[in-house]
């Protein structure tokens, strides 16, 4: 039995990103719809976030509000 593992795309879905800025630190809460999916703190880098989204929502379209 062969079974295949194929990628989760979003293209087109809107994901909400709620972000909690700080100096240290962002606390970011991720939405789909208005269904929590995950609430983190990371360092304060744009890059970083952008990498997060990009890499578990792929082709979904980000809002965000701070």
């Amino acid at each position: 039995m062969h079974s295949e593992c194929t990628k989760v795309q979003f293209t087109g879905q809107q994901v909400y990103v709620g972000i909690d800025v700080a100096k240290k630190s962002w606390k970011v809460c991720t939405y789909l719809g208005d269904v929590v999916h995950k609430r983190f703190a990371q360092p304060p880098d744009s890059k970083d976030l952008v990498d997060y989204l990009h890499r578990n929502f792929p082709g979904a379209i980000y809002l965000s509000d701070y």
